[in-house]
């Protein structure tokens, strides 16, 4: 039987950008495509007052196997506050028979609202799960 569902429900499409005249849907499968340097902002969740973030929660659609590498970082406070890189997701940082990548992040705080970013540095298309969940409290102020 053929595979009905298309692409991206197997694996991952990425739309590209330069923001001036060239709009294209990469296909990292075809032949020549890739999604290095491939960048995933996520939506700004506004806290509205001081936080500190405990968990964050990445599912991953398969285990890890040797060829990937997605940088990690989030920003705070529309981007003005600070990046924070956390590990990369790597089989080397989290194992192969990991599907949930769990992070505790140390003084990641913020004055007011956060994004997440990932950037795949590596050849190859491993798709994030939903949802990400993060977890958290907010610091009362002085």
């Amino acid at each position: 039987a053929s595979n009905a569902y298309g692409k991206g429900w197997d694996y991952p499409i990425f739309g590209t950008s330069d923001a001036v005249s060239t709009f294209t849907i990469e296909d990292p499968l075809a032949s020549g495509g890739s999604i290095s340097n491939a960048i995933f902002w996520s939506l700004l969740y506004r806290i509205g007052q001081r936080f500190k973030i405990t968990k964050i929660r990445v599912p991953i659609t398969e285990p890890l196997n040797g060829n990937e590498g997605i940088l990690f970082n989030v920003y705070t406070d529309d981007g003005f506050g600070t990046k924070y890189a956390l590990t990369t997701l790597t089989q080397s940082n989290f194992g192969s028979n990991t599907r949930n990548i769990i992070y505790h992040p140390a003084n990641l705080t913020g004055e007011s609202n956060l994004w997440l970013e990932f950037d795949w540095n590596g050849g190859y298309p491993l798709a994030l799960g939903l949802p990400i969940t993060i977890e958290g409290e907010t610091i009362q102020d002085d």
